[in-house]
């Protein structure tokens, strides 16, 4: 079974072939062409609240009677884990990748990543890295320190998936089927830059100066 423009791949499978009363026996091997599509919806994802991870803390004093403007940047790399468990009963191979995007957690809803091949591991879970990369200028105003924090938004979410495409034996039948469960996983959507502003005796700024606009701020794989 094929669409255009779905991503498709070749997963082995376990499936028993029907007995005489009517039970598959289960000693039957076959492979499954198959297809990973996603259809999410509004009420179709679970999520739990967000978290701040921070990554970056910098504290910036002026003593001086003029501003100054410096910059903080630096990358680091963050680890999410992702995992498929199945309720279908259908055995896939340990490990399969299948071109699909991941579900993530963006605005309120559940959405797909586009990001290319990923690792199905069927009721287990992978790691996946990605590089979390800042660059921020911040103005210090005379007499004053800038406390300057770095962090990434991480959620947890469950959202259930279905394989779909056709179980291929090896006498060469082939028949329709699903494999369907249940995807869980943390997913780090975004970075935020904290800028606060305080006198040198350390009680915060009445009026803080407007800090400029952050010139590179993103999440990217790993390379």
């Amino acid at each position: 079974m094929h669409r255009r423009g779905t991503p498709s791949g070749r997963l082995p499978v376990r499936r028993a072939p029907l007995g005489l009363d009517g039970r598959r026996r289960a000693d039957h091997r076959a492979d499954r062409q198959h297809q990973h599509r996603r259809r999410p919806g509004p009420d179709d994802g679970r999520q739990r609240p967000s978290s701040l991870q921070q990554l970056d803390r910098v504290t910036n004093r002026n003593d001086t009677t003029l501003a100054q403007t410096t910059e903080i940047s630096g990358s680091r790399t963050v680890t999410d884990t992702e995992g498929w468990s199945d309720t279908s009963g259908v055995k896939v191979s340990v490990s399969t990748n299948i071109s699909t995007g991941i579900p993530i957690f963006v605005e309120g809803k559940v959405t797909v990543s586009a990001e290319g091949s990923f690792s199905y591991t069927q009721n287990g879970s992978t790691a996946r890295a990605r590089t979390v990369s800042w660059r921020q200028p911040v103005v210090v105003p005379a007499r004053s320190v800038v406390e300057a924090t770095v962090a990434v938004t991480h959620a947890n979410i469950r959202v259930p998936y279905t394989l779909i495409g056709e179980f291929v034996y090896r006498s060469g039948a082939r028949y329709g089927g699903t494999v369907g469960g249940t995807f869980a996983g943390g997913n780090s959507e975004n970075v935020q830059v904290s800028l606060k502003e305080y006198n040198l005796d350390g009680t915060p700024a009445a009026a803080p100066v407007r800090q400029p606009a952050v010139t590179l701020l993103k999440i990217s794989p790993a390379g």
